[in-house]
């Protein structure tokens, strides 16, 4: 299953531990947040080339959400 929004695209969501973010080329920070609010990535894809394969596996089970400036919130949830 996956996820898309504002031109941003999520998959596998929901996800056991790696996701890859596919995401238009202007994007170039993204930020992973808990649902009590805390960030607890954030993300530097100027370096990608369009996509970005991300590991969570260390996080804690949960859902999370992925901001990006401009950009729909995306919620991802790690089982």
């Amino acid at each position: 299953m996956s996820t898309l929004s504002d031109g941003i695209f999520v998959y596998p969501n929901p996800t056991t531990g790696h996701i890859t973010i596919e995401f238009p080329p202007e994007l170039k920070k993204v930020g992973l947040f808990d649902m009590m609010g805390q960030q607890v990535m954030e993300i530097d894809l100027s370096y990608a080339n369009s996509q970005y394969d991300l590991d969570i596996g260390r996080l804690a089970n949960g859902v999370y959400i992925l901001t990006a400036k401009g950009y729909t919130n995306i919620k991802i949830i790690k089982n």
